[in-house]
């Protein structure tokens, strides 16, 4: 059953050469596509459809309730789009910051009925890709029938992550990918870990180059303790350089502590917003 991330590679190539791949990619539980909260995974779930749509293949994407598609530029794309209600899942990270790598297993309403669908109409589906950090997806991976990959976005968090993901790498080879190999390698297992390295692409003509670009410094992210934004706060003041901030606000809280640091700066610090990718 196991089946590497061969069609996604194969999806490089000419439309009328490659077999066409019916796909549910299952995203992020923490938040909605194009909410900004789900961080890079939301962007990455959107090149990576773009991208298979291009080549002909067939995709639908499920996704907690709330998807904002037109910020990530899916609302044109022939994409069925799938929206689940209830509970958000904790982001990992956020339980981690709380329990330490002891981290306790949750599924949340969303990603039960996330994995409800992918269970019951994966027939409909020659490969599923989950982008869920979450225990359930890597615990289910055994009991489906149709061949599962799974694309980590973060770095080890927790014993139970870690455990679960290996023993889906030693039982299914081939079908776990990260972004890049420093991110791979920490993951503790005794027996290494089958990992697919992807990056995360860009489309670069979503974007227009600024060759007289104004004199400050941009910082870009979810506004969340782990991505230490007090770090270029002070770099920033340290130079005098002004500073503009962009990125949805995940956690209120670590947002008003920075405040006393943003008042005491000695450079011009602005919030700009989360802005969507379709600007």
């Amino acid at each position: 059953m196991a089946l590497p991330f061969a069609p996604w590679a194969r999806a490089s190539k000419a439309a009328n050469r490659v077999k066409v791949i019916k796909l549910l990619l299952l995203s992020t539980p923490v938040a909605p596509l194009g909410s900004g909260l789900g961080g890079g995974v939301e962007l990455t779930v959107a090149n990576l459809a773009r991208v298979l749509v291009q080549f002909g293949h067939q995709l639908t994407i499920v996704t907690p309730e709330g998807a904002q598609l037109g910020s990530l530029g899916l609302l044109t794309l022939p994409i069925e789009i799938i929206q689940v209600s209830g509970t958000l899942q904790t982001a990992a990270q956020s339980t981690s910051r709380a329990t330490g790598r002891n981290a306790p297993v949750t599924v949340s309403e969303v990603l039960a009925s996330a994995w409800t669908y992918a269970r019951c109409n994966q027939a409909r589906y020659d490969l599923i890709v989950n982008f869920a950090y979450d225990w359930l997806p890597f615990y289910l991976t055994p009991f489906m029938t149709v061949p599962v990959a799974h694309f980590v976005s973060m770095g080890s968090l927790s014993e139970r992550m870690d455990a679960v993901i290996a023993q889906v790498s030693h039982q299914f080879p081939g079908t776990g990918a990260a972004y890049t190999p420093a991110q791979a390698d920490t993951f503790c297992s005794e027996v290494p870990i089958d990992w697919k390295i992807l990056g995360c692409g860009l489309d670069l003509r979503q974007y227009e180059y600024c060759p007289n670009p104004d004199n400050h410094v941009a910082w870009v992210g979810r506004l969340s303790p782990e991505k230490g934004l007090e770090d270029a706060i002070a770099a920033a003041s340290r130079a005098h350089q002004s500073l503009k901030i962009y990125g949805a606000i995940e956690d209120e809280a670590y947002w008003r502590s920075l405040q006393p640091a943003i008042e005491k700066a000695t450079a011009q610090v602005d919030y700009c917003g989360f802005l969507s990718t379709a600007l």
